[in-house]
Protein backbone atom coordinates (compact mmCIF):
# COMPACT_ATOMS: atom_id res chain seq x y z
CA UNK A 1 0.00 0.00 0.00
CA UNK A 2 3.00 2.14 0.87
CA UNK A 3 4.23 1.77 -2.59
CA UNK A 4 1.27 3.42 -4.21
CA UNK A 5 1.51 6.33 -1.58
CA UNK A 6 3.09 9.29 -3.91
CA UNK A 7 4.44 10.68 -0.79
CA UNK A 8 5.90 7.85 0.52
CA UNK A 9 7.13 7.34 -2.75
CA UNK A 10 8.81 11.02 -3.02
CA UNK A 11 10.41 10.38 0.57
CA UNK A 12 11.57 7.03 -0.50
CA UNK A 13 13.22 8.40 -3.70
CA UNK A 14 14.70 11.53 -1.88
CA UNK A 15 16.37 9.36 0.82
CA UNK A 16 18.06 7.02 -2.38
CA UNK A 17 19.23 10.15 -4.31
CA UNK A 18 20.79 11.07 -0.86
CA UNK A 19 23.14 7.85 -0.19
CA UNK A 20 23.53 7.41 -3.82
CA UNK A 21 24.88 11.33 -4.01
CA UNK A 22 26.99 10.22 -0.58
CA UNK A 23 28.37 7.22 -1.47
CA UNK A 24 29.64 8.50 -4.64
CA UNK A 25 28.48 5.41 -6.94
CA UNK A 26 27.59 7.86 -9.47
CA UNK A 27 29.07 11.01 -11.19
CA UNK A 28 27.17 13.29 -8.49
CA UNK A 29 29.02 16.72 -8.21
CA UNK A 30 30.40 17.82 -5.02
CA UNK A 31 27.71 20.51 -5.23
CA UNK A 32 25.00 18.02 -4.87
CA UNK A 33 26.97 15.97 -2.03
CA UNK A 34 27.44 19.05 0.30
CA UNK A 35 23.64 19.91 -0.82
CA UNK A 36 22.42 16.73 0.97
CA UNK A 37 24.98 17.12 3.42
CA UNK A 38 23.51 20.82 4.41
CA UNK A 39 20.16 18.98 4.20
CA UNK A 40 21.36 16.77 7.00
CA UNK A 41 22.73 19.69 9.16
CA UNK A 42 20.51 21.54 11.62
CA UNK A 43 20.03 24.91 12.15
CA UNK A 44 20.00 26.16 15.88
CA UNK A 45 18.81 30.18 16.24
CA UNK A 46 21.54 33.12 15.17
CA UNK A 47 23.17 31.29 12.59
CA UNK A 48 24.44 27.89 14.70
CA UNK A 49 24.58 24.75 13.93
CA UNK A 50 23.40 21.93 16.23
CA UNK A 51 26.55 19.55 15.64
CA UNK A 52 24.77 16.64 15.01
CA UNK A 53 22.12 17.34 17.82
CA UNK A 54 18.63 18.18 17.59
CA UNK A 55 17.51 21.68 17.67
CA UNK A 56 15.83 21.88 20.87
CA UNK A 57 13.23 24.30 19.72
CA UNK A 58 11.80 22.12 17.67
CA UNK A 59 10.65 18.55 18.61
CA UNK A 60 11.86 16.68 15.28
CA UNK A 61 14.72 17.37 13.11
CA UNK A 62 12.11 17.08 10.33
CA UNK A 63 10.49 20.37 11.43
CA UNK A 64 13.87 22.09 12.49
CA UNK A 65 15.33 24.09 10.05
CA UNK A 66 18.73 23.33 8.49
CA UNK A 67 22.06 24.50 6.64
CA UNK A 68 19.90 23.96 3.27
CA UNK A 69 17.73 27.03 3.73
CA UNK A 70 21.03 29.23 3.96
CA UNK A 71 22.32 27.57 0.99
CA UNK A 72 19.23 28.20 -1.10
CA UNK A 73 19.09 31.74 0.48
CA UNK A 74 22.23 32.47 -0.59
CA UNK A 75 21.87 30.99 -4.07
CA UNK A 76 18.88 33.09 -4.58
CA UNK A 77 20.75 36.28 -3.44
CA UNK A 78 23.75 35.38 -5.62
CA UNK A 79 21.25 35.02 -8.37
CA UNK A 80 19.53 38.06 -7.70
CA UNK A 81 21.52 40.47 -10.27
CA UNK A 82 21.59 37.90 -13.25
CA UNK A 83 17.58 37.69 -12.79
CA UNK A 84 17.15 41.19 -12.14
CA UNK A 85 18.70 42.22 -15.64
CA UNK A 86 17.27 39.64 -17.37
CA UNK A 87 13.76 40.45 -16.27
CA UNK A 88 14.40 44.35 -17.65
CA UNK A 89 15.58 43.38 -20.82
CA UNK A 90 12.59 40.49 -21.15
CA UNK A 91 9.82 42.60 -19.57
CA UNK A 92 10.95 46.29 -20.99
CA UNK A 93 13.46 46.09 -23.95
CA UNK A 94 11.19 42.87 -25.92
CA UNK A 95 8.38 44.66 -25.32
CA UNK A 96 9.84 47.83 -26.99
CA UNK A 97 11.20 45.88 -29.18
CA UNK A 98 7.73 44.69 -30.40
CA UNK A 99 6.13 48.31 -31.03
CA UNK A 100 6.27 50.09 -34.53
CA UNK A 101 9.43 52.01 -35.64
CA UNK A 102 7.27 55.29 -34.93
CA UNK A 103 6.64 53.93 -31.27
CA UNK A 104 10.55 53.30 -30.86
CA UNK A 105 11.53 57.28 -32.39
CA UNK A 106 9.08 58.40 -30.34
CA UNK A 107 10.45 56.84 -27.05
CA UNK A 108 14.02 57.42 -27.91
CA UNK A 109 13.10 61.49 -28.50
CA UNK A 110 11.98 61.65 -24.61
CA UNK A 111 14.45 59.00 -23.07
CA UNK A 112 12.74 55.72 -22.67
CA UNK A 113 16.27 53.66 -23.14
CA UNK A 114 18.19 55.81 -20.95
CA UNK A 115 15.67 55.51 -18.33
CA UNK A 116 15.85 52.02 -18.40
CA UNK A 117 19.49 52.11 -18.63
CA UNK A 118 19.59 54.17 -15.31
CA UNK A 119 17.68 51.58 -13.86
CA UNK A 120 19.75 48.90 -14.85
CA UNK A 121 22.58 50.55 -13.32
CA UNK A 122 20.63 51.07 -9.84
CA UNK A 123 20.39 47.78 -9.98
CA UNK A 124 24.07 47.15 -10.82
CA UNK A 125 25.50 49.75 -8.39
CA UNK A 126 23.26 49.71 -5.68
CA UNK A 127 21.15 47.05 -4.75
CA UNK A 128 23.26 44.16 -5.90
CA UNK A 129 25.63 46.12 -3.93
CA UNK A 130 24.27 45.56 -1.05
CA UNK A 131 23.30 42.45 -1.97
CA UNK A 132 26.98 40.70 -2.36
CA UNK A 133 27.68 42.71 1.23
CA UNK A 134 25.00 40.74 2.68
CA UNK A 135 26.11 37.50 1.18
CA UNK A 136 29.71 37.73 1.82
CA UNK A 137 28.42 38.65 5.65
CA UNK A 138 26.49 35.32 6.25
CA UNK A 139 28.84 33.40 5.00
CA UNK A 140 31.40 34.95 7.21
CA UNK A 141 29.88 35.16 10.30
CA UNK A 142 28.10 31.59 9.88
CA UNK A 143 29.21 30.10 13.94
CA UNK A 144 31.82 27.36 12.99
CA UNK A 145 31.62 26.21 16.74
CA UNK A 146 29.98 23.33 16.33
CA UNK A 147 31.30 22.72 12.75
CA UNK A 148 32.88 19.40 13.39
CA UNK A 149 32.88 18.19 10.06
CA UNK A 150 33.79 20.80 8.38
CA UNK A 151 30.80 21.81 5.89
CA UNK A 152 30.87 25.87 6.15
CA UNK A 153 34.69 25.70 4.91
CA UNK A 154 32.88 24.12 2.13
CA UNK A 155 30.01 26.33 1.51
CA UNK A 156 31.80 29.26 1.77
CA UNK A 157 34.51 27.71 -1.26
CA UNK A 158 31.45 27.17 -3.18
CA UNK A 159 29.58 30.61 -3.15
CA UNK A 160 33.66 32.45 -3.59
CA UNK A 161 34.12 29.85 -6.20
CA UNK A 162 30.46 30.76 -8.30
CA UNK A 163 30.48 26.94 -8.22
CA UNK A 164 26.67 26.52 -6.68
CA UNK A 165 24.03 25.04 -7.84
CA UNK A 166 20.09 26.47 -7.71
CA UNK A 167 17.83 23.39 -6.10
CA UNK A 168 15.25 25.45 -4.83
CA UNK A 169 13.57 28.16 -7.31
CA UNK A 170 12.97 31.91 -6.23
CA UNK A 171 10.93 34.29 -7.45
CA UNK A 172 12.86 37.47 -7.74
CA UNK A 173 10.61 39.97 -6.17
CA UNK A 174 11.01 37.71 -3.06
CA UNK A 175 14.53 39.62 -2.72
CA UNK A 176 12.57 42.58 -3.94
CA UNK A 177 11.06 42.24 -0.82
CA UNK A 178 13.42 41.18 2.01
CA UNK A 179 15.62 44.75 0.81
CA UNK A 180 12.45 46.49 0.73
CA UNK A 181 11.95 45.57 4.41
CA UNK A 182 15.45 46.34 5.83
CA UNK A 183 14.06 50.09 4.78
CA UNK A 184 10.43 49.46 6.50
CA UNK A 185 12.13 47.84 9.38
CA UNK A 186 16.04 50.42 10.01
CA UNK A 187 15.64 53.28 8.12
CA UNK A 188 13.90 57.05 9.99
CA UNK A 189 12.25 57.97 6.93
CA UNK A 190 9.94 54.79 7.99
CA UNK A 191 9.26 55.36 11.74
CA UNK A 192 6.37 56.84 10.91
CA UNK A 193 5.05 53.06 10.35
CA UNK A 194 6.62 51.23 13.00
CA UNK A 195 5.62 53.85 16.08
CA UNK A 196 2.24 53.18 16.16
CA UNK A 197 2.79 49.22 16.05
CA UNK A 198 5.43 49.57 18.88
CA UNK A 199 3.43 52.22 20.81
CA UNK A 200 0.04 49.77 21.15
CA UNK A 201 2.61 46.63 22.01
CA UNK A 202 4.24 48.68 25.01
CA UNK A 203 0.96 49.84 26.50
CA UNK A 204 -0.19 46.37 26.57
CA UNK A 205 2.87 45.07 27.83
CA UNK A 206 2.77 47.65 30.79
CA UNK A 207 -0.50 45.80 32.11
CA UNK A 208 1.41 42.40 32.48
CA UNK A 209 3.37 42.13 35.78
CA UNK A 210 6.44 41.55 34.76
CA UNK A 211 8.78 42.11 37.93
CA UNK A 212 9.98 38.55 38.06
CA UNK A 213 11.83 38.63 34.71
CA UNK A 214 13.56 35.68 34.19
CA UNK A 215 9.63 34.04 34.73
CA UNK A 216 8.48 35.76 31.75
CA UNK A 217 8.88 35.23 28.20
CA UNK A 218 8.17 36.59 24.85
CA UNK A 219 7.89 35.15 21.77
CA UNK A 220 7.67 36.90 17.82
CA UNK A 221 6.59 35.06 15.54
CA UNK A 222 7.05 36.39 11.89
CA UNK A 223 9.35 38.74 12.86
CA UNK A 224 10.81 40.14 9.17
CA UNK A 225 13.62 41.94 9.62
CA UNK A 226 13.02 42.39 13.07
CA UNK A 227 12.68 45.67 14.35
CA UNK A 228 10.26 45.58 16.63
CA UNK A 229 12.05 42.49 18.83
CA UNK A 230 14.77 44.12 18.91
CA UNK A 231 12.87 47.49 20.29
CA UNK A 232 11.46 45.50 22.81
CA UNK A 233 14.20 43.71 23.62
CA UNK A 234 16.45 46.69 24.09
CA UNK A 235 12.77 47.58 26.26
CA UNK A 236 13.13 44.66 28.45
CA UNK A 237 16.34 43.39 28.87
CA UNK A 238 15.91 40.99 31.41
CA UNK A 239 13.51 39.17 29.37
CA UNK A 240 13.98 36.21 27.63
CA UNK A 241 12.60 36.82 23.78
CA UNK A 242 12.22 34.73 20.69
CA UNK A 243 12.21 36.18 17.44
CA UNK A 244 10.58 33.48 14.85
CA UNK A 245 10.88 33.87 10.71
CA UNK A 246 9.54 31.52 8.22
CA UNK A 247 12.24 33.42 5.19
CA UNK A 248 15.20 32.22 5.00
CA UNK A 249 15.91 35.74 3.01
CA UNK A 250 14.25 37.96 6.07
CA UNK A 251 16.12 35.48 8.47
CA UNK A 252 19.09 36.16 7.22
CA UNK A 253 18.81 39.99 6.10
CA UNK A 254 17.94 40.49 9.96
CA UNK A 255 21.09 38.88 10.79
CA UNK A 256 23.01 40.59 8.39
CA UNK A 257 21.93 43.93 10.32
CA UNK A 258 23.71 42.92 13.67
CA UNK A 259 26.65 41.46 11.87
CA UNK A 260 27.45 44.60 9.37
CA UNK A 261 29.20 47.38 10.48
CA UNK A 262 29.23 50.13 7.83
CA UNK A 263 27.20 52.26 5.59
CA UNK A 264 24.10 50.32 3.17
CA UNK A 265 22.59 52.03 0.14
CA UNK A 266 19.41 50.63 -0.84
CA UNK A 267 16.83 51.42 -3.58
CA UNK A 268 13.24 49.78 -2.80
CA UNK A 269 11.42 50.87 -5.80
CA UNK A 270 14.02 50.42 -8.72
CA UNK A 271 12.48 47.46 -10.64
CA UNK A 272 8.94 48.96 -9.89
CA UNK A 273 7.97 50.85 -13.11
CA UNK A 274 4.40 51.94 -12.09
CA UNK A 275 3.10 55.34 -10.51
CA UNK A 276 6.18 56.69 -10.36
CA UNK A 277 6.10 60.95 -11.00
CA UNK A 278 9.25 61.30 -12.46
CA UNK A 279 12.71 58.40 -12.62
CA UNK A 280 14.09 60.48 -9.65
CA UNK A 281 11.43 59.12 -7.30
CA UNK A 282 12.01 55.65 -8.82
CA UNK A 283 15.82 55.55 -8.32
CA UNK A 284 15.14 57.06 -5.03
CA UNK A 285 17.71 55.71 -2.88
CA UNK A 286 17.87 55.09 0.99
CA UNK A 287 21.17 55.21 3.58
CA UNK A 288 21.51 53.33 6.85
CA UNK A 289 24.47 53.15 9.13
CA UNK A 290 23.99 50.04 10.54
CA UNK A 291 27.40 50.33 12.98
CA UNK A 292 25.22 51.21 15.63
CA UNK A 293 23.00 48.08 16.29
CA UNK A 294 23.92 45.45 18.25
CA UNK A 295 22.15 42.15 18.68
CA UNK A 296 20.52 42.12 21.86
CA UNK A 297 21.77 39.94 24.79
CA UNK A 298 18.45 38.95 25.47
CA UNK A 299 17.27 38.15 21.94
CA UNK A 300 17.48 34.81 20.17
CA UNK A 301 16.46 34.71 16.48
CA UNK A 302 15.33 31.67 14.85
CA UNK A 303 14.37 30.24 11.32
CA UNK A 304 11.79 28.34 11.23
CA UNK A 305 7.87 27.67 11.04
CA UNK A 306 6.30 28.97 14.23
CA UNK A 307 3.86 26.03 14.25
CA UNK A 308 6.42 23.53 14.97
CA UNK A 309 8.68 25.63 17.26
CA UNK A 310 8.17 24.65 20.88
CA UNK A 311 9.53 25.79 24.47
CA UNK A 312 12.62 23.13 25.92
CA UNK A 313 11.84 21.22 28.76
CA UNK A 314 7.84 21.68 27.80
CA UNK A 315 7.22 19.09 30.70
CA UNK A 316 7.53 21.83 32.97
CA UNK A 317 6.26 24.90 33.71
CA UNK A 318 8.94 26.95 34.34
CA UNK A 319 7.05 30.78 33.42
CA UNK A 320 4.57 32.50 35.46
CA UNK A 321 3.61 34.75 32.22
CA UNK A 322 4.59 33.72 28.25
CA UNK A 323 3.45 36.70 25.81
CA UNK A 324 3.13 35.84 22.48
CA UNK A 325 3.25 38.90 20.20
CA UNK A 326 1.85 38.84 16.46
CA UNK A 327 2.32 42.47 14.20
CA UNK A 328 0.86 42.08 10.48
CA UNK A 329 1.64 38.34 10.88
CA UNK A 330 -2.59 36.25 11.50
CA UNK A 331 -3.59 36.44 8.11
CA UNK A 332 -0.32 35.00 6.69
CA UNK A 333 -1.28 31.52 8.34
CA UNK A 334 -3.33 28.68 5.56
CA UNK A 335 -5.21 28.04 8.51
CA UNK A 336 -5.62 30.52 11.28
CA UNK A 337 -6.80 28.04 13.35
CA UNK A 338 -3.30 26.12 13.73
CA UNK A 339 -1.98 29.82 15.17
CA UNK A 340 -4.45 29.74 17.76
CA UNK A 341 -3.90 25.96 18.60
CA UNK A 342 -0.06 26.45 18.55
CA UNK A 343 -0.09 30.05 20.73
CA UNK A 344 -2.08 27.88 23.09
CA UNK A 345 0.64 25.30 23.46
CA UNK A 346 2.58 27.08 25.52
CA UNK A 347 0.57 26.87 28.57
CA UNK A 348 2.32 23.70 29.25
CA UNK A 349 4.94 25.63 29.69
CA UNK A 350 3.46 28.30 32.09
CA UNK A 351 2.25 28.52 35.34
CA UNK A 352 0.18 31.64 35.16
CA UNK A 353 -1.18 32.63 31.82
CA UNK A 354 -0.38 33.07 27.91
CA UNK A 355 -1.18 36.50 26.74
CA UNK A 356 -1.50 37.03 22.56
CA UNK A 357 -0.81 41.31 21.83
CA UNK A 358 -1.59 41.43 18.49
CA UNK A 359 -1.19 44.51 15.89
CA UNK A 360 -2.29 44.04 12.16
CA UNK A 361 -4.68 43.98 9.13
CA UNK A 362 -7.05 40.94 7.91
CA UNK A 363 -5.40 40.72 4.42
CA UNK A 364 -5.29 36.95 3.88
CA UNK A 365 -3.23 35.57 1.84
CA UNK A 366 -1.31 32.49 1.31
CA UNK A 367 -4.60 30.16 -0.02
CA UNK A 368 -6.33 30.84 3.25
CA UNK A 369 -8.57 27.98 4.27
CA UNK A 370 -10.52 30.25 6.90
CA UNK A 371 -10.41 34.28 6.05
CA UNK A 372 -12.51 35.68 9.44
CA UNK A 373 -13.62 39.27 10.45
CA UNK A 374 -12.04 40.65 13.05
CA UNK A 375 -15.66 40.31 15.21
CA UNK A 376 -15.77 36.59 14.35
CA UNK A 377 -12.17 36.57 15.27
CA UNK A 378 -13.06 37.89 18.84
CA UNK A 379 -15.92 35.35 18.96
CA UNK A 380 -13.52 32.70 17.92
CA UNK A 381 -11.20 33.83 20.92
CA UNK A 382 -14.14 33.80 23.33
CA UNK A 383 -15.52 30.32 22.61
CA UNK A 384 -12.09 28.99 23.61
CA UNK A 385 -11.91 30.37 26.99
CA UNK A 386 -9.69 33.38 25.97
CA UNK A 387 -10.53 36.70 28.17
CA UNK A 388 -9.61 39.94 25.79
CA UNK A 389 -7.89 42.79 28.27
CA UNK A 390 -8.51 45.47 24.63
CA UNK A 391 -9.94 44.51 21.19
CA UNK A 392 -10.01 47.66 18.82
CA UNK A 393 -9.98 49.19 15.36
CA UNK A 394 -7.88 51.71 14.68
CA UNK A 395 -8.75 53.48 11.34
CA UNK A 396 -6.24 55.18 11.62
CA UNK A 397 -4.60 54.73 7.95
CA UNK A 398 -0.82 53.03 8.73
CA UNK A 399 1.45 52.33 5.41
CA UNK A 400 3.34 49.39 5.02
CA UNK A 401 6.62 50.68 2.92
CA UNK A 402 4.72 53.48 1.36
CA UNK A 403 6.10 55.63 -0.77
CA UNK A 404 4.63 59.20 -0.56
CA UNK A 405 5.80 60.74 -3.66
CA UNK A 406 3.85 57.54 -5.23
CA UNK A 407 0.69 57.91 -7.54
CA UNK A 408 -0.74 55.17 -5.56
CA UNK A 409 -0.38 55.20 -1.80
CA UNK A 410 -1.51 51.66 0.22
CA UNK A 411 -2.52 51.86 3.97
CA UNK A 412 -3.77 49.96 6.90
CA UNK A 413 -6.37 49.93 9.33
CA UNK A 414 -5.20 48.43 12.37
CA UNK A 415 -6.92 44.91 14.30
CA UNK A 416 -5.63 45.32 17.44
CA UNK A 417 -6.09 43.25 20.52
CA UNK A 418 -4.68 42.10 24.19
CA UNK A 419 -6.13 38.39 25.35
CA UNK A 420 -5.22 36.14 27.75
CA UNK A 421 -5.61 32.26 28.40
CA UNK A 422 -5.18 30.88 31.78
CA UNK A 423 -2.81 28.00 32.19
Amino acid sequence: MLRTYDPFKQWLLKKIERIIAKSGITGSSVVDTLYYNCQDTPLSHDLQLCNGKQNEYYATSASSASLANIYNGLCHLHDYKGNCLRNIDTVMLQRYAMLTKKNQRDLKKIGYLDNIDKVKNGVINVNCKTVEKISATILNSLDKTNDSTGILSDLKAVFEKKTYKTFESCPNYRITEALSHIIRDWHTSFDKEREPLLSYIEDQLKKIDTSNNKRTLIIMPGSGLGRIPYEISLKYSNIDIHSIEFSNLAYMCNEFIYLYEDKIQLSPYLTYFSNHVSLNDQLSTFDINLSGYVKPANLKIHLGDFNKFTIPNENAAQYDNIVVITVFFIDTASNIIDYIDTIESFKRNCLNKVHWINVGPLKYGTKPMVQLDSKSFDKLRKIRNWKDLDSQIDHTNVGYMTDEKSLYKGYYSLYKFHSSIQS
